[in-house]
């Protein structure tokens, strides 16, 4: 399925300019295929296993330095899910805060952990 930048945005929980943003400055972010002037998209699987991808980075690089400072043992990869609702929720108190105008960002995040 091909997706629109709104879609892509709103999949990653960010706004069109960061995708194109991503895009400019991330190599390994998916290429889009251009249709037409202005008619711009991505294929959500590219989107989806890049999204894993860069969880799987993130997790890998928490544990290597778990590893080198010796707590190893502390890394518990069920609290990963707690983790990411509890920074979704710090991010909507935020936004609720000093962004209102941005609130659809942590609530696309919210709907895309629970669906």
């Amino acid at each position: 399925m091909l997706q629109t930048v709104k879609q892509v945005a709103q999949r990653l929980t960010v706004t069109p300019p960061t995708v194109w943003r991503h895009l400019r400055t991330n190599p390994d972010f998916p290429k889009p295929i251009k249709l037409s002037a202005g008619c711009t998209r991505w294929h959500a699987d590219d989107i989806e296993r890049w999204v894993e991808r860069s969880r799987a980075l993130v997790v890998e690089g928490y544990v290597r330095s778990l590893d080198r400072a010796g707590q190893l043992s502390l890394f518990e990869p069920t609290l990963l899910f707690p983790l990411e609702v509890a920074q979704v929720c710090h991010e909507y108190a935020y936004a609720a805060r000093y962004l209102p105008s941005w609130l659809r960002v942590p609530d696309l995040a919210l709907q895309a952990i629970f669906p």
